[in-house]
């Protein structure tokens, strides 16, 4: 540090150092004075002695600078009567450092002098101890499963199973036979450990059976297959031994639109799967749906027979231009529209027919008068005429 000394009673000064200024800063120990002028008078002031004080010598000190996250650690200060450090950090008070940094200490002694020291903290994260199991239940047929740490590559690896060693300083992967709370300890190569459990169970396979309420629909109709619900579980559904639909949540029924042999697999909350019966279901063909007419030209005021191939049994309903001809429900009809007629045949499955254009044929023109001879001898022929009529196409 550095002190200030004032002269004062003249109006030039000559101070010791040779400086004139009214003022000096001085850094070093030892005797200063000045002369004070007054025009020709002058005077030499009494001695100023300095002694410049040693700065304390201040240490930062820590119990560990390389600690896991979530460990204390306690900073002290050294050299120094009194210490402050930053970050809210109490002298000689552990705390948790949360991550990797630098603490400065200050430091006071008795003379009310300070200085500074540093000390870096780092903080190393816990290592991750998840593993999986590569079954999640004992299921009935299952006798061992698998479990494997999720990371490799640490330094130490520590089984228990129900709080009970099962496998110190081990690899990374271990075989289980029962079920029960298995917990993995791993060490990495900072010294960090973390833990994580897993629990095991045993399990039933789910009880599952499919039914629908008819093993046979017509071509383009369907039938709903629904098997047994079980709360959590998992349906995948097959037809002919392929997937056709899941796994999925909840889905105990399935709309089939084919023929063929249905099954369900069920997989419930404890990774137990079951397997159901099987259905075999069959698509009916639709009836025979075929129209015949014995014309397609329909005259004013007449009619053209519409007819269907009969099928026993079945019930029948016209239509016209695709719309319901209201109350034709038999196997034939008189058209006395032009349109397009088709009939929908139902035996159980339904059918829609082929399509007849009946056409209206224009009435041909006024015939007109008959030209001839009205009179003739025995033995002699007549020619009778008429002029050509419009829309005509037999005389």
């Amino acid at each position: 540090g550095s002190v200030t000394l004032s002269a004062s009673g003249g109006n030039t000064y000559l101070w010791s150092t040779g400086s004139t200024s009214a003022s000096i800063n001085v850094n070093q120990s030892g005797t200063y004075n000045f002369t004070a002028f007054n025009g020709t008078c002058s005077a030499v002031s009494s001695n100023i002695v300095v002694n410049v004080l040693a700065a304390p010598n201040v240490t930062a000190n820590a119990t560990q600078t390389n600690i896991c996250n979530g460990q204390t650690v306690t900073l002290t200060g050294g050299g120094a009567s009194s210490y402050s450090w930053s970050n809210g950090v109490m002298d000689g008070i552990p705390f948790i450092p949360a991550t990797s940094g630098t603490y400065t200490v200050m430091g006071t002694d008795a003379n009310g002098c300070t200085a500074n020291a540093s000390v870096s903290i780092i903080v190393n994260p816990l290592p991750n101890a998840t593993f999986t199991s590569s079954l999640s239940s004992f299921c009935p047929g299952v006798t061992s499963m698998n479990l494997l740490a999720v990371n490799s590559n640490y330094a130490n690896y520590d089984w228990y199973l129900n709080g009970n060693p099962l496998q110190l300083n081990g690899s990374s992967t271990i075989t289980i036979t029962n079920p029960g709370n298995y917990e993995l300890w791993v060490t990495d190569n900072n010294g960090c450990t973390n833990s994580s459990t897993i629990n095991i169970g045993s399990g039933n396979a789910p009880n599952v059976s499919i039914s629908s309420a008819n093993n046979s629909f017509c071509n383009g109709s369907n039938e709903l297959i629904t098997a047994t619900f079980e709360i959590g579980a998992t349906y995948t559904w097959y037809l002919n031994g392929n997937v056709v639909s899941g796994p999925t949540l909840g889905a105990n029924t399935y709309t089939a639109s084919s023929a063929g042999n249905f099954s369900v697999e069920v997989t419930n909350v404890n990774g137990c799967v079951g397997s159901s019966n099987i259905i075999s279901m069959s698509t009916i063909p639709g009836p025979n749906a075929s129209i015949s007419s014995n014309s397609t030209s329909l005259c004013v005021g007449d009619s053209v027979f519409i007819f269907a191939t009969p099928v026993i049994g079945a019930n029948y309903q016209w239509l016209l231009n695709g719309n319901i001809i209201t109350g034709a429900t038999g196997s034939d009809y008189y058209a006395t529209t032009n349109g397009n007629y088709q009939v929908v045949v139902n035996n159980g499955c339904t059918n829609t027919s082929n399509s007849i254009a009946i056409n209206t044929t224009p009435v041909p023109s006024n015939a007109g008068v008959i030209n001839g001879s009205v009179s003739f001898c025995a033995g002699e022929s007549g020619v009778f005429c008429i002029a050509t009529v419009n829309n005509a196409t037999n005389y």
